[in-house]
């Protein structure tokens, strides 16, 4: 605030409140969702973030005696602009009960905020703690979520005190080797220890995408500890040197940063594996848990050295997704296969590689879903209790219309490995499509409280959200994308903008446009706003545009428009003209994306309740033969 219209650096920012304590980009991002949640700032017209820079408080200030003073509804002197500014932003905090039966005032061209909110948001932001309580919040306060299609059953979380004692986060490896080119080596390492203490079902074990994401980081094992919320912390060091490893574990007390167990393991490369399982061993005796029975290796890890190594190395670049490294994850994974052709962890990750280059590499489906099934298939040959291939494979056949088939991977995928953050995005994936969707919504809240810092998760839990009318839920788990990962911005926006519209907050939408990225869901988004705002002429001409086009894109994007007017019938009618343009066989086509629209969008799910909804926004494969 004191630096308002300029940009603030994120050092500079850390430095200011934090001063000489080390804090983490991740205790920055999840205090700044505060913030805007407590200014009621959804659509960032408060406080800006400038990718890569920094962040911008928008809105003018002056000083307390050179106040304005116009007084809110409430009582409270406004923070005013001496020019026109956008429209008021209304806080989504409950107002106070003196005030409760007081109306809201008429927006002016004067944009404020109460001096109280602003205080409380600055305290947020001066509180480590407060993306530890935030994290806390997305446990689910019912805890049992039945599945009975599946015949089986959501543990409950429990308290933040009680599963805080038995939690853990393992911290990527550091790589120490002389040329420092082992790093994949070293990060497989500890990946490999982690779904070893995963399988313990006493155990709390942070997924890999919210653990590695500290990697390089300056923070203390305190504040990782407070940022993933969890107990314990595993890290160590990984020295690689021809044959000969040298490996070094900690294991921490976040409480007191107080060692619990360490050791050294001078071996040679032949023996990881066996060092693996000590570790987790050892970590497992220290926290008084017992891990599940195995042997020095699953069936699915390779006893070769070269053949694992090359799969780590595989995984690494599947995991980075930097541009060409699906190529070589792919070429990594090959490797490892002509070395071992029965590492199933090896297909398991080539099958993914076929399901990326299809979404993301434009492989051709007809090329993609016979090589992803035959990986599939050799992975499960060679590992039946592999659950990363079971839920591949659940996909594949849902993918294919074998809903039967899917569902009894699927079933196993989470018998095997329940709190994978993979398998239950799966299954809520399956749950919603059945309009489960408090269901659904309780297995994404646990993938987030396992995988607290992934933005996959957080985006995929505001859909859901978002699908299910639970609007200002959604914005808060869209604001936590947009933090986590700045990759996601240009969709996220779009979908906080569509929020907004949903909620009838239509000049915060207009001032949104901007910000969105030319093309068909700025023009979609943009003629609702203009409709609703009374400017019919650019909102017929856009409707208009839409219309005239023969594709099902543009037809799903007319009946949202319509959704959007409140008009029941043209929704329907153009629903069912989507439905007709994506074809028999949708799954198999480029129209995937608008057979998932069709069930799951905001804005036509609110017609669910009419007879019509079920015949028009069920499109599968299976119903006709496929």
């Amino acid at each position: 605030i004191e630096r308002h219209g300029q940009l603030v650096s994120r050092e500079d920012l850390m430095n200011a409140v934090w001063g000489q304590v080390v804090v983490t980009d991740g205790v920055l991002a999840q205090s700044l969702i505060e913030v805007r949640r407590a200014l009621g700032d959804a659509s960032q017209n408060i406080v800006r973030t400038v990718p890569r820079r920094g962040y911008i408080f928008e809105l003018p200030v002056v000083e307390g005696e050179q106040l304005n003073h116009t007084e809110h509804a409430d009582g409270h002197p406004a923070v005013a602009a001496k020019q026109p500014a956008p429209p008021a932003i209304q806080t989504n905090q409950p107002a106070p009960p003196a005030a409760a039966a007081r109306q809201p005032a008429a927006a002016t061209t004067r944009s404020r905020i109460p001096p109280a909110a602003i205080i409380g948001a600055v305290l947020l932001l001066a509180g480590a703690g407060a993306a530890a309580w935030w994290l806390a919040k997305t446990r689910d306060p019912a805890g049992h979520a039945a599945l009975p299609d599946y015949g089986l059953s959501l543990s409950p979380p429990a308290d933040v005190a009680s599963a805080t004692r038995s939690s853990i986060a393992v911290l990527p490896f550091i790589d120490l080797s002389p040329e420092q080119n082992q790093e994949y080596f070293a990060e497989g390492m500890s990946e490999e220890i982690l779904n070893l203490l995963a399988k313990s079902p006493e155990l709390q074990v942070i997924a890999r995408t919210s653990s590695f994401s500290f990697k390089g980081s300056k923070a203390d094992i305190a504040e990782i500890a407070a940022k993933l919320n969890v107990a314990h912390v595993l890290e160590g060091s990984v020295r690689k040197d021809g044959s000969q490893l040298r490996i070094t574990a900690q294991l921490i007390d976040a409480s007191d940063s107080s060692h619990l167990w360490s050791e050294t393991y001078d071996r040679e490369l032949q023996d990881a594996l066996a060092v693996q399982r000590e570790i987790a061993t050892h970590v497992a005796q220290a926290l008084k848990v017992t891990l599940a029975e195995h042997g020095t290796a699953s069936p699915a890890t390779s006893t070769d050295p070269a053949a694992q190594e090359s799969y780590l190395r595989g995984r690494f670049f599947f995991t980075r997704r930097a541009p060409g490294d699906l190529a070589l994850a792919q070429q990594s994974y090959e490797e490892a296969l002509r070395i071992d052709a029965k590492h199933a962890r090896a297909w398991a990750g080539l099958a993914g590689v076929y399901g990326a280059q299809m979404a993301e590499s434009g492989l051709p489906v007809e090329r993609a879903v016979p090589l992803r099934l035959a990986a599939l298939q050799k992975a499960l040959e060679s590992d039946p209790n592999l659950s990363e291939a079971h839920v591949r494979m659940a996909r594949h056949q849902y993918f294919v219309g074998n809903e039967k088939l899917g569902d009894e991977h699927a079933r196993r995928a989470y018998e095997l490995d329940p709190d994978n953050p993979l398998v239950l995005d799966h299954l809520a994936t399956r749950l919603a499509w059945h309009d489960r969707m408090d269901e659904a919504m309780a297995l994404m809240k646990r993938a987030v409280m396992l995988d607290p810092v992934s933005s996959i998760a957080h985006g995929n839990f505001a859909s859901y959200l978002a699908a299910a009318g639970r609007y200002a839920e959604s914005r808060a788990e869209r604001l936590a994308q947009i933090e986590l990962s700045p990759t996601a911005r240009p969709g996220a926006q779009a979908d906080l903008m569509c929020l907004l519209i949903l909620e009838r907050r239509f000049e915060e939408a207009r001032a949104m446009i901007p910000r969105l990225e030319p093309g068909d869901v700025r023009d979609k988004l943009s003629a609702m706003v203009a409709h609703a705002l009374g400017d019919t002429a650019s909102a017929q001409a856009a409707l208009a545009k839409f219309a005239a086009r023969p594709d099902a894109s543009a037809a799903l994007i007319v009946a949202e428009i319509y959704a959007q007017r409140d008009d029941r019938e043209q929704t329907f009618h153009w629903m069912a003209v989507t439905r007709q343009r994506v074809g028999p066989d949708p799954w198999s086509s480029r129209n995937w994306s608008e057979s998932w629209s069709l069930r799951f969008s905001p804005f036509l799910r609110r017609f669910h309740d009419d007879p019509r909804w079920e015949r028009v926004s069920r499109v599968s494969p299976h119903e006709t033969g496929g």
